[in-house]
């Protein structure tokens, strides 16, 4: 036998969401549905819930199916089977490509756009002269000068093996 124990509302809580549904059906032991029935008795969010969901099953506990008429069934297994003979989205496709275009309008239109793209990329290389210019790196004087005096003063302090190797690899 369950008991309901106080771990949070059952609307705000995963663990007893689903025990507002079960005391409305009556399916809860009596001591559960006692503790339920307090919790809902101080909780305006449980009201609303049991309330809201009261009058779902009250407007369908009164609702009355419309009457049919005697070809219903006739009338939907004919729909059925004329949807199933339709013809599929990729076949619908198909036909209205090929009802719309024909092949004698396609290749010239496609010969006419290869043509466009070649002329387009030949002047496009024309414009560049086909061949990439290539620029001298430019040398600052004076960041040059400052190299040269840090060299030297490394090479004062004892490092200049190291410093001759920089040098060297800089000069190529």
């Amino acid at each position: 036998m369950r008991e309901f124990k106080q771990t949070g509302c059952p609307v705000q809580t995963q663990e007893t969401a689903g025990l507002l549904l079960e005391y409305l059906d009556r399916r809860l032991d009596p001591s559960v549905a006692i503790g339920v029935e307090r919790h809902i008795a101080a909780c305006e969010d449980c009201q609303r819930v049991v309330s809201a969901q009261r009058a779902v099953w009250d407007a369908l506990d009164t609702w009355q199916p419309g009457q049919i008429s005697s070809d219903f069934n006739e009338r939907l297994f004919a729909r059925l089977e004329a949807e199933k003979a339709k013809p599929g989205w990729f076949a619908s496709i198909r036909n209205f490509v090929e009802s719309n275009f024909s092949m004698r309008a396609a290749i010239p239109a496609a010969v006419a756009c290869t043509l466009f793209v070649g002329v387009f990329a030949f002047r496009a290389s024309n414009l560049t002269g086909g061949v990439e210019t290539m620029t001298e790196p430019t040398v600052d004087v004076e960041q040059a000068e400052a190299t040269l005096a840090d060299i030297d003063a490394l090479q004062q302090l004892g490092v200049s093996q190291s410093v001759d190797e920089v040098s060297s690899k800089q000069a190529l």
